[in-house]
């Protein structure tokens, strides 16, 4: 075992250089710039958007027919409201309904031997991870680091204790920056929550 003198130390900024770094260069996740991050909604609408396109085409034809040029504003305009009476986890599971246009905003893990077009859906799911993100319309100085699944569209801060329940077995997967352990937790595909596992002093 290593005495305490011989752990390395490393400052914030390289930590999360490091797991910016990690979390990108990984098959899983994609890395987005901080200012598609709309702090009023708690999404990257655009992320979202591109999502429910690639993954349900017909139900965003709808949603361009009806609002030509304007269909991402009149998403962020239902999930903001629907999260707000909702909450997340209802509109995760539920999806969003309205004007004839029913879109899912995640996919759960099928069954074992299930419909093979089940899991593709579920294999769509898109995972982002953000850096320096102004957080908040009320400290607009505030910056976090944002580890997310853009399907989710709410966003968990770094430092978050937040727990959901997972769907299906929770898959895991560690990385290890500038000595420090980190533990990715991925149920379900649709969340995305991190612990973290200090190995070494920072």
């Amino acid at each position: 075992m290593s005495s305490k003198a011989d752990r390395k130390r490393i400052s914030e900024a390289e930590f999360e250089d490091g797991v910016v770094a990690a979390l990108a260069g990984s098959p899983f996740y994609r890395q987005r710039p901080a200012e598609a991050f709309d702090a009023t909604l708690g999404l990257d609408i655009a992320e979202t958007a591109a999502f429910i396109q690639t993954t349900q085409p017909k139900e965003w034809a709808k949603l361009s027919k009806q609002f030509p040029a304007g269909e991402q504003a009149a998403l962020a305009a239902q999930l903001a409201t629907l999260l707000q009476k909702r909450g997340t986890l209802e509109v995760l599971r539920n999806g969003v309904s309205f004007n004839g246009i029913n879109l899912q905003l995640a996919y759960f893990r099928p069954s074992a031997g299930g419909n093979p077009e089940h899991q593709a859906r579920y294999e769509a799911n898109r995972f982002a991870v953000m850096s320096q993100v102004h957080s908040s319309t009320k400290a607009p100085t505030s910056r976090w680091m944002w580890w997310y699944s853009s399907t989710a569209c709410r966003l968990f801060p770094s430092n978050s204790k937040t727990t959901l329940p997972a769907s299906g077995a929770c898959s895991r997967g560690l990385l290890n920056i500038g000595g420090v352990t980190i533990e990715s937790c991925s149920g379900g595909a649709a969340w995305c929550i991190f612990r973290w596992m200090m190995t070494r002093s920072i």
